[in-house]
């Protein structure tokens, strides 16, 4: 096993060892930290976390309970971030790859998508990499997590909070 050019379990166990004692660190002294979705942000600027349009626009996005979502809080605020800027350019909104729908739900509740006039058009084959289009180890990489039964639908069901959603 292999993690960021470490090599060998022995290696990655110490590796998350220090990690977790620096977390609990940074926590105990209440200093600005973030750790999470790989990446460790050390007494940054972290304000978005009382920005209470993003804190409403993630809580209602995110799925209750999956880590695997709660973990991208920065990213999510980075999308957000991006999104309001993209407001200062004409045009429409695209994503391509929508998946589970979690970035276009957080960054139209983020936006309050109803009273924008633009379209944002949300691209995804809902089965994972097409072949044509994708070499193997991309879909090696991507395509096992399409694998469940209705993905098209969760999808569907996840954007329907989405204001333009038809």
């Amino acid at each position: 096993m292999s993690l960021y050019g470490l090599h060998g379990e022995e290696n990655i166990r110490k590796m998350f060892e220090h990690l977790a004692a620096l977390q609990k660190l940074y926590t105990e002294s209440e200093a600005p930290s973030f750790f999470g979705d790989n990446l460790i942000a050390l007494y940054r600027n972290m304000t978005f976390m009382f920005d209470e349009a993003f804190t409403q626009a993630f809580s209602a996005a995110i799925t209750k309970g999956a880590a695997e979502d709660e973990v991208k809080l920065w990213r999510l605020y980075t999308l957000s971030w991006c999104g309001r800027t993209a407001l200062n350019v004409p045009g429409d909104f695209v994503e391509c790859g929508v998946y589970k729908g979690l970035y276009s739900a957080m960054l139209t509740q983020y936006l309050d998508w109803a009273t924008i006039d633009r379209r944002f058009y949300l691209c995804d084959t809902f089965t994972g990499l097409p072949e044509e289009w994708s070499s193997q180890q991309e879909r090696d990489g991507v395509n096992q997590f399409y694998e469940w039964e209705g993905t098209y639908e969760r999808s569907e069901n996840g954007l329907r909070n989405i204001p333009m959603w038809t």
